[in-house]
């Protein structure tokens, strides 16, 4: 039987417990991306339970058995997934197969095994992620190439037609970008088919992540309404909005 854990602290290199029996076990920052890079303040932000420790900010997870248990921390499958691809959402993922965040988190650090079914479920989570990475590179891709149909001429691209075809198949591609992200973090899209309101984005990705919510308002106005509406010529507007566009799918890049 594990021993209670009687005290939790950090310093600038690493989180450490102090069980009943006097033990301290430590984890080090730099072994986990989102602590690894996040501030004072938000290593401080923790909240604990018998499991072990959560960094809600952060969406970090580690458990007491993990300190202790070092060498099958790192073996897992899941742990591996998790630390290569720091943006994806364990309570999200979670919430997606339907289990708890806790029983999720003592997947990833190897204290139980997950059943095929929900190991299934989460190699499913990753496909569609890459399946949908590819899908908007092919929408960007045919976004460019109907930008050089436009033709340009002294800054100014030429034939709005074509303009408005680019930064309409452009825009399309941060949606479906975008959905995936969402879905990442445990968000499903409502509607399979329909198409979302702008609102909707904003109000989600608003909770998760300001940079992004900025960098949807770019690709919103320049694409969507100065470009797919608008048919707007400026050149270097609109590459604005193809380089904030990409910065957005780089987010769900595998």
């Amino acid at each position: 039987m594990r021993s209670k854990i009687e005290n939790i602290w950090i310093d600038d290199i690493a989180v450490y417990i102090q069980t009943g029996d006097g033990k301290i076990f430590s984890e080090k920052f730099n072994d986990y991306p989102r602590l690894k890079y996040a501030t004072t303040e938000q290593r401080k932000s923790f909240t604990y339970n018998n499991i072990g420790i959560r960094w809600e900010e952060l969406d970090e997870d580690l458990s007491f058995e993990g300190f202790m248990n070092k060498k099958n921390n790192k073996e897992t499958t899941l742990f591996r997934l998790f630390k290569n691809h720091p943006e994806l959402n364990v309570a999200g993922i979670a919430r997606r197969i339907g289990i708890s965040q806790s029983v999720m988190a003592s997947y990833v650090c190897g204290i139980k095994k997950p059943s095929p079914m929900n190991m299934e479920l989460v190699e499913k989570q990753q496909k569609l992620r890459e399946n949908n990475y590819k899908e908007v590179l092919r929408y960007m891709d045919n976004a460019k190439d109907s930008l050089k149909k436009a033709g340009k001429e002294d800054g100014y691209y030429q034939d709005r037609k074509y303009i408005k075809t680019a930064c309409g198949t452009a825009y399309n591609g941060v949606l479906l970008a975008l959905d995936t992200y969402l879905m990442l973090k445990g968000i499903p899209r409502p509607h399979k088919k329909k198409r979302l309101s702008i609102e909707y984005y904003e109000s989600n990705i608003g909770q998760l992540d300001k940079k992004l919510l900025k960098e949807l308002d770019v690709v919103y106005h320049v694409l969507h309404l100065d470009g797919y509406y608008d048919g707007i010529q400026d050149a270097m507007l609109i590459k604005k909005g193809f380089d904030t566009a990409f910065e957005i799918i780089n987010r769900i890049k595998p």
